[in-house]
């Protein structure tokens, strides 16, 4: 059996748990994209800071064309100075002839010519320019900063993903951290709404029979299975009554033979009189657990098949009723062909047959006809229209509403000398339903009763 409360409790989880790791991943997505842009600026700046530092220093000198001749040679130990304290950055000073004069990182006797890189040649033309790419030299994403000295020369800084990396990677376990708090926390919160969720439902119960009802929602479930409790209740002590009847009047008999209190040619009459009873009986058993197989299954087996072999199964089955009735059955079929389930089809219709025949008179007749109509709801599209029309005494236009409860009986000894449950045209309702039929009732008292079903 499926738990509505930990049903409730995984779909809250499977949400709450989505959207963290959405938002996590939104959140660090913007993290790592804060990072890179902090970076960015901070490595523009550091760049602009050295180009002032350098240009001061060539300020400082008087012969500005000895230092552009003899490669900035006065500059090279303050940039040794400034490499080694910023270690995270990679500062190269490039000649005006893109000549590499000086690498923090690397070798400038093993590096080669940069005049065609796009920050130097962007340095040159504006004076600053900006570039990210995969450097060769060091193997990993690089983004540069390069700015244009006074003396021609290029500065650039620059400063690895590596470096952006580990400034994202020092950020994760903080992030982490949040993030499985809030997982729990959520979790914990799930949990508890999950239970004021199922409470009042689980609650129903008491609301069911006065009290408040928490959720309006609930309010036409329970009053449906209040309904559907009433039902239960009236239909059991109907059946309680209507076992009760044939019992007792079997025990009855049963004790009078017993006690020898039956005069011997009157035996007989009594042995019928139990047989009878105890026919009775089995055909109400038959039909309770009939009602009770349709309340829990409803499940059809479609099939298409032509109406009247089912009108003919139906007239053999209760062809030795009809003889001893004296009721003659009429099939008034046209060769129709329905598609529904035809087991239902074929009880639905031995039903109504049957009534036909209990309910009618001496020398009287029962009639099936089976004809198209046009769809009330659809235009242009007919619907199978089948009729059980008898001649027999009729129902009173005041109970014609109730016929189909179950056990509601027009006319008590009647049913009883025939044999009725009070059954039979609640489970036709109850079919006609299922196969998604609709069944009309016409009849006049005195002069019998058309039973219309009307398929869609």
């Amino acid at each position: 059996m499926i738990s509505m409360r930990r049903t409730i409790y995984r779909r809250i989880a499977v949400i709450v748990v989505a959207s963290v790791v959405c938002a996590s991943a939104l959140f660090t997505a913007l993290l790592y994209r804060e990072i890179v842009n902090q970076v960015h600026d901070d490595v523009d700046s550091r760049s602009l800071l050295i180009a002032k530092t350098l240009d001061q220093i060539d300020a400082n000198q008087a012969q500005q064309a000895q230092a552009q001749a003899g490669g900035n040679r006065d500059v090279l130990p303050t940039l040794t100075r400034l490499s080694a304290t910023s270690a995270t950055y990679r500062i190269t000073l490039i000649a005006a002839d893109g000549t590499p004069l000086f690498d923090s990182q690397a070798t400038v006797a093993t590096m080669e010519n940069h005049a065609n890189r796009p920050e130097f040649i962007a340095a040159r033309a504006t004076g600053a320019g900006q570039a990210t790419r995969f450097s060769a030299t060091v193997g990993t994403e690089t983004y540069y900063s390069a700015k244009l000295l006074s003396n021609g020369n290029v500065l650039r800084v620059a400063q690895t993903t590596r470096t952006i990396y580990g400034v994202w990677l020092r950020q994760l376990p903080w992030v982490g951290g949040v993030i499985i708090v809030v997982l729990l926390a959520s979790l914990a919160v799930s949990r508890r709404l999950t239970r004021s969720l199922v409470r009042p439902i689980a609650a129903g119960a008491g609301s069911a029979k006065g009290e408040a009802i928490v959720y309006e929602e609930l309010a036409p479930y329970l009053a449906q299975r209040e309904a559907a409790d009433k039902i239960r209740r009236q239909f059991s002590a109907n059946v309680s009554h209507e076992l009760k009847t044939p019992l007792t009047s079997i025990v009855g008999r049963a004790e009078l033979l017993e006690n020898g209190l039956v005069k011997p040619a009157d035996v007989a009459g009594f042995g019928a009189s139990i047989r009878t009873e105890g026919q009775r009986l089995l055909e109400l058993i038959e039909d309770v657990m009939r009602i009770s197989q349709l309340d829990e299954d409803s499940s059809l087996r479609m099939q298409t098949f032509q109406m009247s072999g089912v009108i003919a199964e139906v007239f053999e089955s209760l062809a030795d009723k009809a003889r001893r009735a004296q009721v003659r059955l009429i099939n008034g079929d046209d060769e129709l062909e329905v598609t529904t389930d035809r087991n239902m089809m074929f009880e639905l219709l031995y039903n109504l047959v049957d009534n036909a025949i209990k309910y009618n008179r001496t020398d009287g007749t029962g009639t099936v006809t089976v004809r198209t109509e046009q769809n009330m709801t659809e235009a242009g599209l007919t619907s199978p229209v089948i009729e059980v029309i008898d001649t027999g005494i009729g129902i009173p236009e005041e109970d014609q509403q109730r016929v189909f409860e179950r056990f509601y009986r027009v006319d008590r000894s009647r049913s009883k000398e025939t044999g009725g449950t009070g059954l039979g045209l609640s489970i036709v309702k109850h079919l006609a339903g299922q196969i998604g039929a609709e069944v009309e009732l016409q009849s006049t008292l005195g002069q019998g009763a058309t039973f219309r079903l009307r398929l869609t």
